[in-house]
């Protein structure tokens, strides 16, 4: 069957519609109800039907996936295309999308080989880009789905693709960086987790990062010095508590040099926290 005569049967379709609800509607009419209201109403019910019809062609464009966790909330995540079986997101008025499309690949390449090094497999990637600049960024993260199908990473970047140096560290320990925490998702070690609220939990982010800058170093691969993890690390916990004193510097040095480079689960550092942590439970 041609287009044209799908379309014909459409139109076909929807025109006896409208024909019993004129019909429904005569039998139906409040006194005074002539057939401008009725075509008023045709008018209105086709307007909702025309914009319930573009939101899904719209979703069915974009190809929405809801990326569901275990712990903390999922991600929406909107197909803009696909690039070397990667799925891509990114805002259409992304202007280094139209002119830097061999950095876009370049950092494919990238993750493709990181992955392959730290022995990641997985049925999608899906690769979300924001700028560096502007409001309502997520920051840069990694989320595996609870179905371990899908990584999905939100990298920030800046002109031509640039991604931002930590120091003296190569730029491409961010996807060393992210990826671990998806390897031990992915074997089992941590649940699924998207983005947290409870700033509990962002003590166990603490704890996990001085396992994987650890286990980085063993490997060979680019990581942050135990210095720079613990000064991060701190910081970010007198963030997430500035009226609290839950751990004091030393202490927190002495469990970097415990945990550092060993591979850990959720559970123990949850186990850590609530013996070594000042007035904090999970």
């Amino acid at each position: 069957m041609y287009r044209r005569d799908v379309d014909k049967v459409f139109i076909g379709h929807h025109a006896e519609f409208l024909h019993q609800y004129c019909n429904l509607r005569r039998n139906m009419k409040e006194p005074g109800e002539d057939i401008h209201n009725i075509r008023q109403r045709i008018d209105e019910i086709y307007t909702i039907a025309l914009r319930m019809a573009n939101e899904w062609l719209s979703r069915e464009q974009k190809k929405i996936i809801d990326i569901e966790v275990e712990v903390g909330d999922g991600v929406t995540f909107c197909i803009t295309e696909e690039v070397e079986d990667f799925w891509i997101e990114y805002s259409l008025d992304f202007p280094l999308m139209k002119d830097n499309r061999e950095n876009l690949e370049w950092v494919i390449g990238d993750i493709k080989r990181v992955m392959e090094e730290l022995n990641i497999h997985v049925p999608h990637f899906a690769l979300h880009l924001e700028p560096i600049w502007g409001i309502g960024r997520k920051g840069t993260t990694c989320i595996v789905d609870k179905g371990k199908e899908i990584i999905y990473l939100c990298l920030q970047v800046g002109n031509d693709f640039a991604i931002f140096l930590y120091k003296d560290i190569p730029y491409d320990h961010i996807y060393y960086h992210e990826l671990m925490h998806a390897k031990d998702v992915i074997e089992g070690r941590f649940p699924s987790g998207g983005y947290i609220r409870e700033r509990e939990l962002y003590l166990v982010t603490s704890l996990w990062h001085f396992s994987i800058e650890g286990r980085l170093q063993k490997l060979g691969k680019p990581c942050k010095k135990k210095e720079y993890v613990i000064e991060d690390e701190i910081n970010l916990i007198n963030s997430f508590f500035p009226e609290e004193k839950i751990i004091t510097e030393e202490a927190l040095q002495e469990l970097c040099n415990e945990l550092w480079g060993k591979e850990v689960t959720f559970q123990e550092l949850q186990s850590i926290i609530s013996q070594a942590f000042t007035g904090v439970s999970h």
